[in-house]
Formats: C-alpha cells, sequence, structure tokens
C-alpha cells in the first residue's frame, strides 16, 4: 500500500470516527469525564494539551498556543474520541499499573520504532528529563529513567527506560492502569503511545528527531 493510500485510510477511519461522535448523547460524555463544554465545543486535555470536539461535526481540532486551531491528527483524534465516547457507568481507575502486555495476554517486545525512541531518549537523557518534569510528569518506578504522565485527565500512563548493559539492549516499558480498557481500545493505546513519542521527541530535540520520527508505523 503507497504511502498516499496509507494516509487517506487513517483520514477515512478519523473522519468517521468523528460523524460517529455526533450520534452519542453529550451530556454523557462531558459528565463522565468531567468535561468542559459550551453549546458549540467539548473542551479536552491530551498529553497536557488542550482540544476541542465540535458538537455538531464532531471534528476533533488542537488549540494552538496562539489561539488558532488545527485539524487533529489520526492518533490526536481517535485517542480522544475513543476515550470520551461510549463510557461504561461507573468507570474508574484500579490504582494499579500492569505492562502494556497484561491487556492481550503476550509479552510486549518492542519493535524498531520503540527501540529508536528508546535509544534517543537515553541519548538525550538529561533534556528527556527536564521535558518531562515542565510538563508536570512524577518520576516513577525502578528504573534507570521513568515518569508517570497524565495521558487525559482522568487516565494515566507510564514510560520506563533501561539503559542497556554488556549484551543486554536498551529497554522501553509502557505501564497503565489495570482497568484502562474501561477508557480505551487496545489499539487505541498505540494511537495515544504513537502521539506521547513523538511529542516527547520532539520537545526533546536534537538532530535525529526527524529521523526518529520516521520510524513511528
Amino acid at each position: 500500500m503507497s504511502e498516499n493510500a496509507k494516509q487517506n485510510n487513517y483520514e477515512k477511519t478519523l473522519l468517521r470516527a468523528e460523524k460517529e461522535f455526533t450520534a452519542f448523547d453529550q451530556d454523557e460524555i462531558i459528565a463522565a469525564s468531567n468535561l468542559r463544554a459550551d453549546d458549540d465545543y467539548v473542551y479536552v486535555t491530551f498529553f497536557y494539551a488542550p482540544y476541542r470536539v465540535d458538537r455538531k461535526t464532531g471534528r476533533v481540532e488542537a488549540i494552538e498556543a496562539d489561539g488558532s486551531c488545527r485539524h487533529a491528527t489520526f492518533n490526536e483524534g481517535m485517542s480522544i474520541l475513543d476515550a470520551i465516547c461510549e463510557p461504561p457507568p461507573f468507570r474508574c481507575l484500579s490504582g494499579d499499573l500492569v505492562d502494556i502486555g497484561y491487556f492481550n495476554n503476550v509479552n510486549f517486545n518492542m519493535n524498531k520504532s520503540h527501540i529508536r525512541y528508546c535509544q534517543f531518549f537515553l541519548d538525550h537523557q538529561q533534556r528527556f528529563q527536564e521535558v518531562c518534569a515542565e510538563l508536570g510528569a512524577k518520576p516513577y518506578g525502578r528504573c534507570d529513567v521513568g515518569f508517570l504522565f497524565d495521558l487525559f485527565d482522568f487516565l494515566p500512563v507510564a514510560i520506563q527506560l533501561w539503559e542497556g548493559e554488556e549484551g543486554i539492549p536498551p529497554a522501553m516499558r509502557f505501564l497503565w492502569d489495570r482497568n484502562t480498557k474501561d477508557f480505551l481500545r487496545f489499539e487505541t493505546m498505540f494511537y495515544a503511545l504513537g502521539h506521547v513519542l513523538r511529542t516527547l521527541t520532539i520537545a526533546v530535540g536534537g538532530d535525529e528527531v526527524e529521523e526518529v520520527l520516521n520510524y513511528w508505523v
């Protein structure tokens, strides 16, 4: 499949999800996730950044620092819509964080994109830690570098990094609340991680940024 066709499929999927948003009970959505809203938009904070969802069309937009808005990317839009639509009654966090492999009962192995991100963050470890602290993330876990983030105001995610040793490659681990599937589908967890890793990479900076981002698939 060509890159253009692949991108078009992503765009079509997001547009379909946005249209489906308009069929949901928006008062229920707002109450379930304690969201701010007015007559035109539902407002959501996603990985420390403001977004809005058009109540008439479902279009998800990122609100930029200068007050302008842009259409959300696939990873942004799908993560937001999945998190707020169809909330099960009485959903709540367990308070226990588990490895992402817990949710499909397999050991999670890093692919080439995760390895690139992991090595990039370790190579720029001081700046990575500064960026995470500036966002408001908290150090987390027994590892070389680890932080607990607010993916949404109502849903955390943690990233842990280990430097490699002789014969042992560097490693990166993603931890989610045990009840995360009450908030996100399993595949959407990877859309959200794609956004998180991309955002952190851009914020950390460095000559290798574009090379690292090109490995996210």
